[in-house]
């Protein structure tokens, strides 16, 4: 939830997507991290690097086009299982600006958390083709 906090306090443009949507819409399913779909910007990119550090996360010569790049499932990861999260620039058939404007919003403990909406989660995992999906 820290992370979380984090991005609403940097006004990072983010979706949860991955394990973590699939069971926040009651599929639960063992996720080993939680994946972050950012809005593909330099603003966005720039605000992702200051969580980033401000969360301790030291990633040497990271930036932001490292975040900006227009690739399925590129970005960077830190941590590791359960806790490794996953910054995505990019997803499969679907449109950041789109999918942030269905996605859903929930308040835990005051924090805002955006859910890739069910729709939008079933066309993404449609196109990866894998099994668990």
């Amino acid at each position: 939830m820290d992370f979380i906090e984090l991005l609403n306090r940097y006004e990072v443009k983010y979706i949860i997507v991955g394990g973590y949507a699939v069971a926040f819409h009651g599929y639960p399913r063992y996720t080993g991290d939680l994946e972050i779909w950012i809005k593909n910007s330099d603003i966005n990119a720039e605000r992702i690097i200051s969580v980033l550090e401000e969360f301790g996360v030291n990633i040497p010569d990271l930036k932001k086009e490292d975040l900006t790049k227009d690739e399925p499932m590129t970005g960077l990861y830190f941590g590791k299982e359960p806790y490794k999260i996953d910054i995505i620039a990019a997803l499969d058939g679907l449109t950041f600006d789109e999918c942030y404007s269905n996605s859903v919003t929930i308040f835990i403990n005051k924090i805002e958390i955006r859910y890739l909406s069910f729709d939008d989660l079933k066309k993404n995992k449609k196109l990866t083709g894998r099994l668990k999906d």
